[in-house]
């Protein structure tokens, strides 16, 4: 894989996207340099049979001393991986325990692990303004209609004995509402 050099690509910073699509679909690619795949599976084909002279010219304790450094990377790697992914689990586990849902979760703890901040980040602040919206909702839900003829005064209700309630339940949204109709009441 390669990157296009977009520095030689003039005022490439400064055209909108359609102009950028424009200018790398017309991009010529300079492959000096490049090897031809013929070339590069001779090569491929030569350096195996080098290392078949190579372990043939070796004693059996250098042979076993090889397979032993090799078995050894392959445990190592095993062992890296098991224990990312042991991490990515426990952090998922305490990213759900805080109310994640699982996609988002795993997708935060996969970052995490892997030291990608800024998706820690977004991901967080999506999840924050998920549990807000949530709330909002709820308060929304939980607020009760107000009186059908529009005039308070005739019901004869005491908001503040309600305001008080909804503030020992700590029901915040509630004793919001309770201080807006006592004053409603007061003004008309």
């Amino acid at each position: 894989m390669f990157k296009i050099d977009v520095s030689k690509i003039e005022g490439y910073e400064n055209m909108t996207a359609e102009q950028k699509i424009a200018a790398l679909e017309g991009y010529e690619i300079d492959s000096t340099g490049w090897v031809k795949k013929d070339v590069l599976d001779k090569a491929t084909s030569d350096a195996a049979d080098w290392k078949k002279k190579y372990q043939s010219t070796l004693s059996e304790a250098e042979r076993a001393k090889i397979a032993s450094d090799e078995a050894q990377t392959a445990l190592n790697n095993r062992l890296a991986e098991l224990e990312r992914k042991d991490k990515i689990s426990t952090t998922k586990d305490q990213y759900i325990a805080s109310g994640f849902s699982t996609e988002l979760a795993q997708a935060t703890a996969e970052a995490f692990v892997d030291g990608h901040m800024e998706i820690v980040l977004a991901n967080i602040t999506k999840y924050a303004t998920e549990v807000a919206k949530a709330a909002k909702d709820k308060d929304l839900k939980n607020t009760p209609a107000p009186p059908a003829s529009g005039d308070s005064r005739s019901m004869n209700i005491d908001y503040s004995a309600k305001q008080n309630e909804a503030l020992e339940k700590g029901d915040f949204a509630m004793a919001a509402y309770y201080e807006r109709m006592k004053a409603e009441q007061n003004n008309k």
